[in-house]
């Protein structure tokens, strides 16, 4: 077993690295996400039947009356059937994102091998970023793996958990199945968690160990992390902390130079007001923007942090 990683040595170093590197994280993602908006936008474009939609916007359509009413207003908006254009989002969005994990993959082999992305932008399809998908749609398969224990377990002590959409009428005389539902629920969420936070613990450093290495190192991860959960809970328990601190902090802010500008603003015109309220809006959203990349960089850091000491130093 090697040496204990002191939380806050995890926690400076990824934040040192969130602001130090912000200009490389922003070459890492700017052009992926790009990629990933713009191509999206165009296949919602060739999904959605825009004569239908306004047909629908000038006509007056009668109140839906069932379900399948409901279902037949949804399915008029595309020009197939909504099931199909699920599908085909799904599978448009999981290949536009792939140049994303080619950048959270050399983000990851930066900070765990000091390997310098080049370029302006950068935009990789390769072994890392194949690793990086993949370990990804593990970690994402795990989750839905995990609920269904819950609700699997929910449902053997409540078998009656789903009865009441038998008699949806029922529940304006007698609410408790749905009380019942939302406990049941509640009770498969807490399974989830619990199992959540204890096996991705355990594979902090995966995804990134991955984009370092050259197979999946899935089961290294596990043995790897091996005495040193209690620091990787903590460290990630007070990385949500601190960044949820930090956008709080962020959104009163930007709350209050909203106010203070807009009554200054005020102060000069209609004409005025316009201009500033269309500044301080634009401000604003690259603040947002900003703030993001930010975030982006120190939440990646951590577990290639992880990784860079338990396999390298």
């Amino acid at each position: 077993m090697s040496e204990k990683m002191p939380v806050t040595d995890l926690l400076n170093e990824s934040f040192t690295f969130g602001l130090q590197r912000f200009f490389t994280v922003l070459r890492c993602l700017f052009v992926p996400y790009l990629i990933l908006i713009v191509g999206l936008g165009f296949v919602a474009v060739g999904l959605l039947d825009f004569d239908a939609i306004s047909r629908l916007e000038n006509n007056n359509v009668p109140e839906p009356e069932s379900f399948e009413d409901v279902m037949g207003i949804i399915n008029s908006v595309f020009r197939g059937t909504w099931q199909s254009a699920l599908v085909l989002f799904v599978m448009a969005a999981t290949v536009l994102s792939l140049p994303l994990y080619g950048g959270i993959a050399s983000i990851f082999r930066l900070v765990g091998l000091g390997e310098e992305p080049g370029g302006w932008f950068t935009l990789r399809l390769d072994g890392p970023m194949w690793r990086t998908f993949f370990s990804w749609l593990i970690i994402g398969i795990l989750q839905y793996v995990f609920f269904g224990v819950g609700l699997a377990v929910s449902y053997s002590m409540n078998p009656e958990m789903f009865a009441f959409f038998a008699d949806l009428e029922a529940l304006e005389d007698d609410p408790t199945p749905l009380f019942g539902l939302l406990g049941s629920l509640f009770f498969a969420w807490f399974i989830f968690l619990l199992l959540s936070m204890f096996v991705f613990t355990k594979l902090a450093p995966f995804p990134a160990a991955s984009a370092c290495e050259n197979r999946l190192m899935l089961v290294n991860s596990w043995t790897k992390t091996s005495g040193h959960f209690w620091t990787i809970l903590g460290g990630y328990i007070m990385l949500v902390l601190a960044l949820a601190f930090a956008n709080m902090a962020f959104q009163i802010l930007t709350s209050v130079l909203q106010g203070v500008f807009t009554a200054m603003s005020a102060m000069g015109g209609e004409a005025m007001m316009a201009l500033m309220v269309t500044l301080i809006t634009i401000v604003v959203l690259v603040a947002s923007l900003a703030f993001a990349v930010f975030t982006t960089g120190v939440q990646m850091a951590f577990p290639a942090v992880i990784y860079r000491r338990l396999w390298r130093e």
